[in-house]
């Protein structure tokens, strides 16, 4: 499968913004690997709040929600130790 190319003024809008553009093949998120990371964090945190609280495997989608919800209400380094939420919300 070959990725297509952007138009000439999405490329030069990137360029003004330091943005580098890269294709990646559609359905590999490990090409990504900050999105790899947080799949795995989610999966992570999710099937420890349902082993915590002896949830049944048909919650999982709740233990996913909660575990992004817990995400971002905590602080990260990457951004200064702020909040995810208070960023997105103003």
């Amino acid at each position: 499968m070959e990725a297509s190319t952007p138009p000439k003024k999405f490329k030069d809008y990137l360029a003004s913004k330091g943005i580098k553009h890269q294709l990646s093949i559609p359905g590999r998120p490990e090409q990504n690997v900050v999105a790899e990371r947080m799949n795995q964090t989610l999966t992570k945190r999710a099937r420890n709040i349902r082993l915590q609280v002896y949830m049944s495997e048909r919650f999982w989608a709740e233990a996913v929600n909660h575990a992004s919800y817990q995400i971002n209400m905590s602080p990260s380094k990457s951004i200064d130790l702020q909040i995810p939420e208070e960023i997105w919300r103003g």
